[in-house]
């Protein structure tokens, strides 16, 4: 019984002995089960803790040398960063400039626009009202005191503007008063020409009406049928002065045609 169990216990140990001998180790480790912090870096993320547990101490040597070489490591490490940003500084402004360029080239004929396809907020206001809302998209930001002088400047034409359309109606209307008050002094000197008689009108000069096409009556009046043969813009000026036709007249109007 105590051979058997020997023998169980020797075969355990020889198959524990050929499994540690085929596995893979994670990380090195020396004849003393010992391993070099250094590679501990290298070392699958579920072993780095055994490797750095196993990790033999470093001599002050060691330690010296580690943070003389931590230096070195950060400024090739700042030069790579530093041309990295150089690459993608350089990067960004051809870029840039690429777009500006399709900018400038995308502005409407017409429209004035900067090297970077920016216009000027301020000449948004002189442009045609087709190019208007063109030329306030793409104008450039305005700083604070820009967009304050920017507002005065506009308050100021403004009020300018209604200025000069006040002094435009005034103009308007000194004229208009002035023209009413002409009119006025025609209708009272015709009313100062009062007929003599109800019924009678004063008589007109037919010289005054020569060269219109109708004739006139030395009392003003014309015959409707002669508005017909009248010049098309005294036509209705000869209507005007016709004579009222009486019912026999009327009638033979309307009377059909044979």
């Amino acid at each position: 019984m105590r051979t058997m169990k020997h023998i169980i216990l020797i075969a355990g140990l020889s198959l524990a002995g050929a499994a540690t001998v085929h596995a893979a180790p994670a990380f090195p480790i020396a004849a003393d089960g010992t391993t070099n912090v250094a590679d501990c870096a290298k070392a699958p993320a579920a072993s780095r803790n055994d490797c750095i547990s196993r990790a033999r101490p470093l001599t002050g040597k060691e330690i010296y040398a580690k943070a003389a070489a931590k230096p070195t490591v950060a400024v090739a490490s700042t030069a790579v960063e530093k041309a990295k940003r150089r690459a993608a500084e350089k990067a960004a402004r051809l870029a840039a400039i690429k777009y500006n360029k399709a900018r400038v080239a995308s502005a409407p004929k017409g429209l004035k626009v900067n090297g970077d396809g920016t216009t000027n907020i301020a000449d948004c206001g002189s442009v045609k009202p087709q190019l208007r809302n063109e030329c306030i998209g793409r104008a450039r930001p305005l700083s604070v005191a820009a967009l304050a002088s920017f507002s005065k400047q506009r308050q100021a034409a403004y009020e300018k503007s209604a200025a000069l359309n006040a002094k435009r109606q005034a103009a308007k209307d000194a004229v208009a008063k002035k023209l009413a008050a002409v009119k006025k002094a025609v209708v009272d000197k015709v009313a100062a020409v009062a007929p003599t008689k109800v019924g009678k009108t004063v008589p007109v000069s037919v010289a005054s009406l020569a060269g219109k096409g109708f004739a006139v009556d030395k009392n003003g009046t014309t015959n409707i049928a002669d508005c017909a043969k009248a010049k098309p813009e005294f036509k209705n000026e000869c209507i005007s002065r016709s004579r009222p036709l009486t019912g026999a007249e009327i009638y033979s109007k309307a009377r059909p045609r044979s």
